[in-house]
């Protein structure tokens, strides 16, 4: 999408400190989710699988348990921070889009 706003305004003038921001606020979102929560719970179900059986790593017992509802919630802190770098990424594409005058 950069790309394509590029080539739309060649010579508009971009707010570096936005779409930085909005860089690094999904980057660090995605790594949260991802370290936070997504890997652990996998980890988790790897266990139980290889211990157990496939069929309990996937079942609602242990899906419910109160280690992985905690992992769940903890998402969300990755979460809040990739939404906000996508509102800050939208309000940029929306600022070079709707630019008026050139510069």
């Amino acid at each position: 999408m950069l790309f394509c706003l590029r080539a739309r305004d060649p010579k508009a003038v971009w707010n570096e400190k936005l779409i930085s921001f909005s860089f690094w606020s999904i980057t660090a979102g995605l790594f949260m989710m991802m370290m936070f929560s997504r890997l652990p719970i996998g980890l988790l179900q790897t266990f139980e699988s290889v211990s157990v059986g496939y069929w309990s790593a996937r079942s609602a017992e242990f899906m419910q348990t109160d280690t992985l509802q905690i992992l769940r919630w903890v998402r969300v802190i990755g979460d809040t921070i990739f939404a906000t770098g996508a509102v800050g990424f939208v309000w940029f594409a929306l600022g070079l889009i709707f630019k008026k005058g050139g510069k």
